[in-house]
């Protein structure tokens, strides 16, 4: 699999080349713009239920530095489900947003993925704040604490958390699908990244 920057990877504060500034905004900025998701910092709404990812949809992806409760600054992103952002400056991927789990599924026969709003609100909050540590990170960890449910749910015997065909770096970064085309802005090109 070729790893390379996705073509609308967000810049952060320690991701400043190979990227597009400004889609990172305070939250509430973005709200209202256009019908879409909104996944709030509190939410915590799982993948069997309205946490579900839905294939091409637009989420307002909200999240705060530490729990939401303690008043940490909260960060907006509008995201298409299965962006493919490439690696961050540690070398961690961040493709197949809003799987569970790290980056993409490996494309091995009897794997399955989840997808969800909790596993997405994750990946942004971890990419921007280039967290690591799990549950223990300082500024994600409560989202990782919310999302590790949605990880958990057994895919094999439960599917309702799975979008189907659309989880390995082939399927979701590389693939001609609507699905695919979608998540990478394809047919919009640049100008389609909406951003305040």
């Amino acid at each position: 699999e070729a790893r390379r920057p996705g073509l609308f990877r967000p810049c952060t504060p320690t991701i400043t080349q190979d990227c597009i500034p400004g889609r990172f905004v305070e939250c509430n900025a973005t709200r209202g713009v256009l019908p879409q998701v909104l996944v709030a910092p509190q939410s915590t709404s799982g993948c069997n239920g309205a946490g579900r990812v839905q294939p091409q949809e637009e989420v307002v992806v909200q999240f705060t530095k530490g729990w939401a409760q303690d008043g940490g600054p909260c960060l907006e992103i509008l995201v298409r489900p299965g962006e493919c952002w490439g690696q961050d400056g540690d070398g961690d991927a961040y493709d197949c947003m809003g799987q569970c789990g790290p980056s993409c599924q490996k494309a091995s026969p009897g794997v399955c993925s989840n997808w969800s709003l909790n596993c997405l609100r994750h990946d942004v909050c971890s990419y921007y704040y280039n967290s690591e540590g799990g549950i223990l990170d300082e500024s994600c960890g409560h989202a990782f604490g919310v999302a590790v449910k949605d990880y958990l749910v057994p895919c094999l015997i439960d599917t309702r958390c799975e979008m189907k065909n659309f989880n390995t770096f082939a399927e979701v970064c590389a693939a001609d699908t609507g699905a695919s085309l979608w998540a990478r802005y394809e047919s919009e090109g640049p100008a389609a990244v909406r951003m305040v």
